[in-house]
């Protein structure tokens, strides 16, 4: 809620140092998240903000791998603090249609099973990325090129795509992260009620790509490694 947002704040790093590892690479998943939703649209002529956006991501992760080795550095925790700050004050979301299609998703996660949110979110998007990249191969290339530093063929799209995908999923395995269900112990079995519950307040969930229930179980069962890895 707006009302939980304060009209002023003093972000002191050193504050940071006490969270352990993995409160720290959740808290990584989540603001890449924040920035991802706002990111991937279908909104044009967004070249200022998708700089921004690229920005924020590489210092993130720049830093992240920093703190990976030393939860005590307090300019990177700076880095990622002020990062944290970017990726949810809209600024990055400014004259941009939203997505919030992998948070929806993600919220089922933990309320069925208790994840961790950042944890979460660390499975089910690049699974997400997988599902919707075929049809919005633009602005995946341009992820993929601008944030993973992926070089190749533009003629070659979808091996710039996937090559862009594995290296986020090896960026969150890097941090700890899961980046498969079974590694959240998160049964099959489950994906139709998590699905049909993801869509159940507001209907299809997304916006670069509304989805339905069989999309996001479908999205559910990309995150399963026998599937990922195939």
């Amino acid at each position: 809620s707006p009302k939980l947002r304060p009209v002023f704040s003093i972000i002191n790093p050193e504050l940071f140092f006490t969270l352990p590892r993995r409160q720290m690479a959740n808290g990584v998943s989540d603001m890449m998240s924040h920035i991802f939703e706002r990111y991937f649209t279908r909104t044009l002529h967004t070249d200022l903000s998708d700089s921004l956006c690229e920005a924020t991501l590489r210092t993130i992760m720049k830093n992240a791998r920093i703190l990976n080795g030393d939860l005590n550095d307090y300019n990177a925790w700076a880095e990622i603090a002020f990062s944290g700050n970017i990726a949810h004050n809209n600024l990055l979301g400014v004259g941009r249609e939203q997505d919030w299609g992998c948070h929806a998703m993600e919220h089922e996660l933990s309320a069925l099973y208790h994840v961790d949110h950042g944890a979460g979110l660390a499975v089910v998007t690049p699974a997400w990325m997988k599902y919707v990249s075929p049809k919005h191969q633009e602005i995946f290339v341009q992820f993929a090129v601008n944030v993973m530093g992926v070089e190749g063929s533009f003629r070659e799209p979808e091996a710039i795509i996937r090559e862009g995908i594995s290296r986020l999923e090896r960026f969150y395995r890097e941090l700890g992260l899961p980046t498969t269900m079974e590694e959240l112990d998160i049964l099959p079995g489950d994906f139709p009620l998590m699905a049909e519950q993801a869509v159940s307040v507001r209907g299809p969930v997304g916006s670069l790509e509304k989805l339905d229930v069989r999309d996001v179980e479908a999205i559910y069962r990309l995150g399963c490694s026998n599937i990922q890895h195939a």
